[in-house]
């Protein structure tokens, strides 16, 4: 499985009403009452199902530490440089 370029917290509020929709079904319960763990293999499953069609059996047969390395950390992101597209402000020379 590919990993996100988006932090989990980004990616769960990149969800569409359809996926969580989905995720709350798997789980029997709202994506706001779901643990940590739950919620990101549930926005795993989201994410990769929009590249390829998966499963749940494929997304829940990943280990925790390919779960924890699917989403880069925050402060990874706020450390990462700026592209040219990034500040539109700024003139190229």
């Amino acid at each position: 499985m590919a990993k996100s370029d988006m932090p989990l917290s980004e990616a769960m509020k990149d969800l569409t009403g359809f996926e969580l929709i989905a995720i709350e079904d798997h789980y029997k319960t709202s994506i706001d009452k779901l643990s940590g763990l739950r919620a990101m293999y549930g926005v795993i499953f989201a994410l990769e199902n929009r590249a390829k069609k998966t499963t749940w059996s494929e997304v829940q047969s990943l280990k925790l530490s390919e779960v924890e390395e699917y989403f880069p950390d925050e402060d990874d992101m706020d450390d990462a440089p700026l592209s040219e597209t990034d500040n539109p402000s700024e003139s190229p020379d």
